[in-house]
């Protein structure tokens, strides 16, 4: 069975969601939004794909991944969680499970699991989308490389920070734009929310949903394919 490249597509639907809300709607764009969007960051990864046929797997391990049929490639993740920037040096706030997969290499197989694709990723940076200032329903632009500074993940939070443009030149600003964190703990309960994010169902542009705050929780579990 020939190797198919979308047995790699699904790694790029990653979101991050935050459990809180209810019955989403689409919101228009522009209402009861910043006028500034590139705070709201598109975050992916670039990582190195090899392709095997006739792969050894016992006891649910593989032993010997099989003949080498394609790769290494060079591939980049462009549709996989959100990120808020969050002070003007670069700050970056978002979820383990976002940078969860620059940690560690995947595997995957065909459905008769004669092909194995193996999936390693590329340095432990993240690849940061800008929104345009001017017309945020563009797809963002890959701009900038970010690296992780501390995760949680038991609380499912990272914190990155912007250290170099995307062809890798160092960066040392100050002018990013950014929101300021405010306190989950003020907002009254059923205030109307309103989510800018990259949920992965969105397609590549920047998704706006709104919903109700229900109160908090612990223990609750995002869904990575955008689907809560």
């Amino acid at each position: 069975e020939p190797y198919q490249g979308d047995i790699i597509k699904r790694y790029g639907v990653r979101a991050v969601i935050v459990v809180l809300v209810v019955a989403t709607c689409s919101v228009a764009l522009g209402q009861d939004l910043p006028q500034d969007m590139r705070p709201f960051v598109k975050l992916g990864y670039e990582f190195s794909v090899e392709v095997f046929r006739g792969p050894t797997i016992r006891d649910g391990q593989v032993v010997d991944p099989g003949t080498l049929i394609e790769g290494p490639r060079r591939q980049i993740v462009t549709l996989h969680g959100s990120g808020t920037v969050i002070s003007r040096d670069g700050l970056i706030l978002t979820n383990f499970h976002v940078y969860e997969p620059v940690t560690k290499p995947f595997l995957d197989f065909d459905r008769k699991r004669n092909v194995l694709v193996k999936g390693t990723p590329i340095g432990r940076h993240m690849l940061v989308f800008e929104n345009d200032l001017i017309d945020p329903m563009k797809a963002p632009a890959l701009r900038y490389r970010a690296v992780p500074l501390s995760h949680d993940e038991g609380l499912d939070i990272t914190l990155l920070k912007i250290v170099a443009a995307v062809d890798g030149t160092k960066l040392n600003r100050q002018d990013f734009a950014f929101v300021e964190i405010g306190n989950p703990y003020g907002i009254p309960w059923q205030r109307r929310l309103t989510l800018v994010g990259y949920p992965g169902k969105g397609g590549e542009t920047v998704t706006v949903t709104e919903g109700k705050f229900l109160g908090y929780t612990r223990g609750a579990r995002a869904a990575i394919d955008g689907s809560i």
